[in-house]
């Protein structure tokens, strides 16, 4: 069984493919990391807070 490499053509689309997806990584680890130092720069909340409990109206 003989088995081709693969063309140039795919090469370089799965190399445009990776680089668009590394992009959207990159985009989703920034916005986590935002919101990681958001949430430890704010204070805990209270002691009684229960989110169980919580409900938007």
């Amino acid at each position: 069984m003989d088995i081709e490499p693969p063309s140039f053509d795919d090469a370089e689309a799965f190399s445009q493919q990776f680089a668009a997806e590394t992009e959207k990584m990159n985009r989703c680890l920034d916005l986590l990391n935002d919101l990681a130092e958001r949430a430890a720069s704010e204070p805990p909340p209270p002691g009684n807070f229960r989110p169980d409990k919580f409900r938007p109206r």
